[in-house]
């Protein structure tokens, strides 16, 4: 995960931001969201994916499990909160309640 500060510019080959990437434009605001929600100014250009999603690509397919993404992400802002607010626990069970709420739990790394 990185988040770039303010201004800074992007010096990492592999990663492009948020907003930049081919990702259906539903999975980029949910992402963007959450990421604002954690404290994140316009996350669409601060924060910096692995466009291709390769550890996402199931290996018999090559799809892309997009609700597993989300959750991914949305795991990531979780962190983002811990990090930077130490009222954490009431803003971090308000973001997630919905989410847990309705999430079925997946098997990570599935064939």
């Amino acid at each position: 995960m990185y988040i770039l500060k303010e201004g800074e510019e992007n010096s990492f080959h592999d990663l492009v931001p948020l907003g930049e990437t081919d990702w259906p434009e539903e999975v980029k605001k949910e992402i963007s969201d959450f990421f604002s929600q954690a404290g994140v100014s316009d996350p669409l250009t601060q924060k910096l994916v692995e466009p291709t999603l390769k550890g996402f690509k199931s290996k018999n397919k090559n799809s892309i499990d997009w609700d597993d993404v989300i959750a991914y992400f949305k795991y990531e802002a979780l962190s983002v909160l811990i990090m930077h607010d130490p009222k954490f626990k009431d803003r971090a069970e308000q973001l997630y309640r919905d989410f847990f709420e309705g999430q079925k739990f997946k098997v990570w790394n599935k064939e």
